[in-house]
């Protein structure tokens, strides 16, 4: 390990302990898939990491940021519930549970952190610009490309597809 690797752990360590989690941004500069993740939620708060794609990196930071923020307050979450406005705007998202086999291609720096996979760790869903979910028949293939689903079970979680249809049909056309 060289120096600069010893300062960058230093760095993730530093931004746990002063922020209650460090983020990280993979890919920013390819076009997909990228993605963003926290580490040291978990072990600052009990809550699960995020892992969040298909969204811009500034955008992606500022939501686990948030997440963080409240999980520190205390607030809880649950994984397959529509949480409505989580983005602001009115835009929502859903919570599913990355498969434990995704986390070496997904996950390193948790895996450094927390010594294996010992951890849990969130997809973070987000509606497509066209307001289509990726478990929806009609979500462009673009969208799908940028939102690969990590979780086991890539269907619409009960009773979020009719929630969410209700908060947003008007932009819904051609989701199936």
């Amino acid at each position: 390990m060289g120096l600069r690797d010893v300062l960058e752990n230093l760095r993730a360590l530093w931004n746990i302990r002063r922020h209650g989690c460090h983020v990280l941004a993979v890919g920013a500069e390819d076009p997909w898939p990228r993605f963003t993740y926290s580490i040291g939620i978990q072990r600052r708060t009990g809550a699960p990491e995020l892992l969040i794609t298909a969204l811009p990196h500034p955008l992606a930071h500022s939501i686990i940021m948030q997440y963080c923020d409240r999980a520190r307050a205390g607030e809880r979450f649950e994984t397959d519930r529509l949480y409505p406005g989580f983005l602001g705007g009115g835009v929502a998202v859903v919570f599913r549970p990355v498969e434990k086999t995704h986390y070496a291609d997904w996950l390193g720096w948790g895996r450094w952190l927390y010594g294996g996979d010992g951890f849990d760790c969130w997809q973070v869903i987000v509606p497509g610009a066209s307001g289509c979910w990726p478990w929806d028949a009609g979500a462009p293939p673009d969208y799908l490309e940028g939102m690969p689903l990590l979780c086991a079970d890539t269907g619409a979680p009960r009773g979020v597809r009719e929630a969410a249809e209700g908060l947003v049909a008007e932009h819904r056309e051609g989701c199936g």
